[in-house]
Formats: structure tokens, sequence, C-alpha cells
């Protein structure tokens, strides 16, 4: 399974380099548009790629999705994927069933979390407990109700 951890925002200079926006460590095999690359070499927000060194090459990947095996991608014990969170059941803090998460989606301010019938912006005041065991969030449904 792949997830997406970043995209390429523009090539710099006039070997290749990519300038990217990344959330997690870059492993060492990506993919972008389906085609694997191998990344040679990582550093603050920029990566070289194997076969692409001109910047020709690179102006191609401008905008594009970055992704990773799943498997590749090493969190720490407090850190959990945004799509690890998919089908997890969604409940209020009395336990009711609300829905399953459905999508995640994020326009720049944050990660909007939707259950097919409602969303909710995955912020401490409405997120009151991700459980990761018994795979549900946990929610304060009152909070939500008059969020708008």
């Amino acid at each position: 399974m792949r997830v997406s951890i970043g995209r390429v925002t523009r090539p710099r200079g006039l070997r290749g380099e990519l300038k990217v926006d990344v959330v997690h460590e870059i492993p060492a095999r990506i993919f972008i548009d389906d085609k694997e690359y191998k990344v040679t070499k990582s550093s603050g927000g920029y990566m070289f790629l194997d076969g692409i060194c001109t910047p020709e090459q690179a102006e191609c990947l401008r905008n594009k999705t970055i992704e990773a095996n799943r498997a590749d991608i090493h969190l720490s014990d407090d850190e959990v994927l945004a799509s690890d969170l998919i089908g997890f059941d969604v409940v209020d803090t009395n336990g009711k069933f609300l829905g399953v998460l459905q999508t995640i989606e994020n326009y720049g301010a944050g990660d909007i979390f939707d259950c097919g019938g409602f969303s909710f912006p995955n912020e401490d005041a409405f997120v009151v407990e991700t459980n990761m065991t018994e795979r549900k969030i946990v929610v304060n449904w009152e909070k939500l109700q008059y969020a708008d």
C-alpha cells in the first residue's frame, strides 16, 4: 500500500535537484505518478532522484505528489499516518456510533475528516481520542453541532 508523503514544489539548480514539501523523512524509494525513483540524496527539503539530471526533467515533476510504500515509512511510537485512520468508527463521548471515517482532506489549514454524512476538523476541540487498538475516533459531538 502506498501513501502520500508530500509533493514536489519546484526544481532547483542545473543538476535536477527538487525542492520538496514532505511530512515525513524521505525513504530510499519513492513513487511519482506511479513511477518508482531511487532517492540518491535528500536534505533540508531538497532531494535528488536517480534518472533526474536536468532542470527540464525536474520541471516535469513540479507539483506532483510524492508517495512511498507504507512499510518504508518509519514512525515513532506516538505518530500515526492520517491514511491509517481510514475505516475507523467515529463515536461520541457516550460511545454512540456516528459513522465511519471515509476520507481525509487537507486544504491547507489542517485535516478535515469526512464520514459521508458529516465532516469535522482534526482539532483537539473536536477530537477527544484516537484509539488505534479499537480502531475508533471519539469526538465531542456537542461542540461539532455548534461549530458553525
